[in-house]
């Protein structure tokens, strides 16, 4: 049947598909990912349509199909690219031939399909690649019902006129319309063998591309065995690498704090007593004859308790887990080097194979996968071979520690000594560094001390000997001697404070150890490794949802940013702390005043710790707590962080609703839990919930029905972003890849409908007042997108047209927060009425200001590059006013719209655009414009009494018009 139709196949495809059929082959090229270097094997390949791109870039693709036919006018178009004859069944090839197989519109023709997705497998390296394209399922109901008709009815009819052989093109109908779904088939390809299966739907499911996705792990300790671990339990196919043999002993990490033990928690880790693990009450400080004990906090978000456990159990405990769930755990693999692309991308590690004596074998593996993640710890020889090397400028900590058999096995709280003295000393010296003593539960403690920093001042020192003088110190009951030592004092270096960047290069990200992410404040290092695992994990499952390669590599690139939002300022303070207390005489002093201040001490150890309170509601509303410490107010608003009332309440508010937001879009749905946050973990100003909450305090108080609208507002102007950068084509937002840059448009609009109707339901639960006010508020911002993009009507003024479209798209979404504040709050209507008129107003104000800016401001003032708008064509104010003037006969008006309207692709010529429009005295109409409608609605204010909110939302309006040019 194939034999027939190969000589107009290419053409028939096109008309059958109305041209999309070299599009979906793009796409799969994307998928695959091929760079030289590589071999792909491209299955029913006909005549080498496909295999073209592959070819093309100077990959190595071998073509294959059974009919004979086909392949022959293959060989006649591109006698450059192999062919061969093959059963997709029983494959002529080796086992691991390929880096990547692909098949598109050939599976279904295969009468065991099953037997071919495992011979595939067969076929592909350690690490290979699988990509899938096939006909499937129309998502939407009405394009299920057109695409069927088209299918039985007229593709037959179609292709009597154009192909040889009618009938074949009847099968085509049939075969299609017989074939698994995107679901069914993503199941298939699991059962057969592949894993981490991911697919994207093409022009509405007409068309479905699957992809198997694979991850190497290097290093099996807390950072390797967690990231195993999530990316096993999201479908990823992941090998572990560990160089030595389970169980291994480590130095640092028996006490876990309760950050560690939240993500063990999170991971659903068993940590019961039955299983070796010793809980704890919290830190007891010792110096002197002086202790002081500080419980573990009670937190929404961690657990009252910490762990101590040894290493040696801990790591074997950890692997296990990873197993069960899915990785791949493979010992004795020590890790020479990387393996790279042509392109320079890391694709792989190469490994010798080690002895149970931890001799080489004279074996070598080489693994390949989509994504390297690297936590083989301080020394990371992975890390080495791609070129990341240790920061001279960053702390390098040094740990040692002992196991003695002693009675102080049963403590209940984890000690740590911030003196030590020196026992051989008849002056009892103080020594450098800080010590623990850790109850480990099992007849023994550990006993050991660290120094946070290893500049040229404590170089020189004897660590071990400081340990045994400083245990010389202790009561002889303690039995902290040689007598009861059990195992060797074992020493280890501590990468501190980001000490290896960056974080994340082409194909491979750092993870713990590796990335230099130990503690500076206290020498802890195993909770920030499970959770960088995990936030590295996260990244590697967005991007195997990505579109292309390129999209994937901007997914994982976000990595760094999300660690050093975690870590960053942190790192710093600490990094001058390392300095200062490794200086016995500055320790003795910091001591001196913090012994005699318990509740200090508490508040260094949670500091210290990374352990905070989340902000709790009381009577009087929202109180402020630790946790408010990541709230920035936006500018114009700093009257309110000097009001000793105000400034709590709405501090603690606005950390209630970060927390509503991120509980808003979360979802059991993985792709759609890593697409709603996409946007919202990159951050934002908050305008939005800050003018809710001042509305309800104007209103009459804020309540925890304000603080759930003030989410509801957010989340609408949320879902808005991922469709406007879908209809602008828009890169980047608040500095990351854009949804639709990632996943692609279908993907964004869906997000952005999701969020629409996460914040429904919330607002479902405030009542049919608030349920109005959110669909009139939609209704607007879809009529004022439509608007502008279908223009003015015919003899509208451009100008009026414009700012009709700004009252529907920004200033109704304004006016809602001020609708939503004063209402549940309680508010008369002429309260509300002034919070609506006054967000309606400052609403159209801010954005007529951001169009001046864009031809008159830097960077850092709008968020965005001088003459963005202007290089993409949107009608700003000062354009429009530029247009009108320059048709009431202004010369000036006339030449600078010649720079505007000529070709501003290259920077010269977007630069002379903007000095052309700013220099011109409509830029000046335009910023008196935006000033008329901020004292418009500062003047909407009048009726209100004189409060700091008042006073608040007056600086916001004269801020928004008066930022700096």
């Amino acid at each position: 049947m194939f034999d027939d139709v190969a000589p107009r196949y290419d053409l028939v495809n096109d008309i059958l598909s109305l041209g999309r059929t070299r599009g979906w082959r793009r796409v799969v090229a994307e998928a695959v990912g091929a760079v030289p270097g590589e071999k792909v094997l491209d299955l029913a390949a006909g005549t080498g349509t496909s295999s073209e791109p592959y070819a093309d870039a100077g990959v190595d693709v071998v073509a294959a199909d059974l009919s004979l036919g086909m392949l022959e006018v293959g060989r006649a178009r591109r006698p450059d690219i192999e062919f061969v004859q093959a059963d997709a069944t029983r494959l002529p090839f080796a086992d691991a031939s390929f880096d990547a197989v692909t098949i598109s519109f050939g599976l279904r023709n295969i009468q065991d399909y099953r037997r071919a997705l495992a011979e595939m497998l067969r076929v592909a390296r350690p690490g290979g690649r699988l990509v899938i394209c096939e006909f499937s399922t129309p998502t939407a109901a009405p394009l299920r019902t057109v695409y069927t008709e088209y299918l039985m009815k007229a593709l037959p009819g179609i292709a009597a006129r154009a192909a040889s052989n009618p009938e074949a093109y009847r099968y085509l109908a049939e075969s299609i319309a017989a074939w698994p779904d995107q679901e069914d088939l993503a199941a298939e390809i699991l059962a057969a063998g592949w894993t981490g299966v991911q697919y994207r739907n093409l022009t509405g499911g007409i068309v479905a591309v699957h992809r198997a996705v694979k991850a190497l792990v290097l290093g099996g300790g807390p950072a390797g065995a967690t990231a195993g671990y999530w990316l096993a339990a999201h479908g990823i196919e992941v090998t572990v690498l560990e160089k030595t043999a389970f169980p291994r002993e480590k130095v640092c990490g028996d006490g876990l704090t309760p950050r560690a033990v939240r993500e063990m928690r999170l991971m659903g880790l068993p940590h019961g007593p039955e299983l070796g693990y010793a809980r704890n009450r919290g830190l007891r400080l010792v110096a002197r004859e002086r202790s002081v004990e500080v419980p573990w906090p009670e937190l929404s978000d961690f657990p009252p308790y910490g762990l101590v456990r040894t290493r040696l159990g801990f790591d074997e405990h950890l692997a296990g887990h990873a197993r069960a769930a899915g990785a791949r755990v493979l010992e004795r693999r020590a890790v020479t080097g990387v393996l790279r692309d042509g392109s320079g991308r890391v694709v792989g590690a190469r490994a010798n194979v080690l002895d149970a004596a931890g001799r080489r074998t004279g074996e070598t593996e080489e693994h390949r996968a989509d994504v390297v993640l690297a936590a083989d710890g301080n020394s990371s020889r992975t890390a080495v071979s791609a070129g990341l090397h240790k920061r001279d400028d960053r702390p390098m900590g040094v740990a040692v520690r002992a196991y003695f058999e002693s009675p102080r096995s049963d403590l209940d709280w984890m000690e740590g000594w911030l003196e030590l003295t020196d026992g051989t000393d008849p002056q009892r010296a103080l020594l450098p560094g800080y010590g623990w003593v850790f109850g480990v539960g099992d007849g023994t403690a550990n006993v050991g001390l660290g120094i946070l920093d290893t500049s040229p001042a404590f170089g020189a020192l004897d660590y071990r000997k400081v340990l045994a003088d400083w245990t010389a110190s202790m009561p002889a009951e303690w039995t902290f001697d040689e007598e009861h030592r059990r195992g060797r004092v074992l020493g280890a270096a501590l990468p501190m404070a980001f000490n290896r960047t960056p974080h994340h290069v082409p194909g491979m990200l750092l993870l713990g150890d590796a990335a230099g992410l130990v503690s500076p404040f206290n020498g802890e290092g195993i909770s920030n490794a499970m959770e960088s695992a995990r936030y590295a994990a996260e990244h590697v499952v967005a991007a195997a949802a990505a579109n292309g390669p390129a999209q994937r590599e901007l997914v994982l690139a976000g990595y760094p940013d999300r660690v050093r939002q975690e870590w960053g300022a942190h790192f710093t303070q600490g990094r001058v702390l390392a300095q200062l207390i490794g200086s016995p005489a500055v320790m003795k002093a910091a001591v001196r005043t913090g012994m005699a201040v318990p509740a200090l001490m508490r508040f260094v150890v949670r500091v210290m710790t990374e352990l905070s309170d989340r902000p709790a509601a009381t009577a009087d509303g929202p109180a402020a707590g630790p946790g408010t410490d990541q709230v920035r107010l936006p500018a114009g608003f700093d009257l309110i962080a000097s009001d000793d009332r105000l400034g709590p309440v709405v501090l603690g508010s606005l950390a209630r609703i970060e927390e509503r937001l991120d509980e808003a879009v979360r979802s059991a749905d993985h792709l759609a839990d890593v697409t709603s946050r996409h946007l919202l973990q990159a951050g934002g100003k908050r305008v939005r919930p800050l003018l809710t909450v001042l509305a309800g305090e104007i209103g009459g108080g804020i309540n925890d029905a304000v603080l759930e609208s003030a989410a509801v507002v957010e989340l609408t102007h949320l879902a808005t972003l991922y469709h406007d950068d879908v209809m602008d084509s828009a890169p980047l937002r608040r500095g990351v890849a854009t949804a639709q840059t990632v996943w692609g448009n279908s993907v964004a609009i869906l997000t952005g409908d999701l969020i629409f109707a996460r914040a429904s339901s919330m607002v479902s639960e405030l009542g049919q007042r608030a349920l109005k006010i959110q669909a009139d508020t939609f209704e607007r911002l879809v009529l004022g997108q439509l608007h502008e993009t279908v223009g003015p009507r015919e003899g509208q003024d451009p100008l009026e047209h414009y700012l009709d479209v700004l009252s529907g798209k920004t200033g109704s979404l304004i006016a809602a927060c001020g609708h939503f504040g004063a209402v549940l709050a309680g508010a008369d209507q002429d309260v509300v009425d002034v919070m609506v008129e006054y967000g309606e107003k400052v609403g159209i104000a801010f954005q007529l200001a951001d169009d001046v800016i864009d031809v008159t401001g830097e960077d850092e003032v709008s968020g965005k590059s001088p003459g963005t708008d202007l290089r993409e064509g949107v009608p700003t104010l000062p354009v429009l006013i530029l247009r009108r003037m320059a048709g009431e006969g202004d010369a000036d008006a006339v030449r600078a719209l010649e720079h505007l309207d000529s070709d501003l692709t290259s920077d010269e010529a977007l630069a002379r655009a903007v000095t052309a429009v700013s220099e011109h005295r409509a830029t000046e109409e335009a910023w008196r414009i935006a000033r008329q409608w901020a004292d418009e609605a500062i003047a909407s204010l009048e009726p209100l009494p004189d409060t700091v909110a008042k006073r608040a939302l007056v600086a916001f309006a004269h801020a928004v018009v008066h930022r700096e040019a």
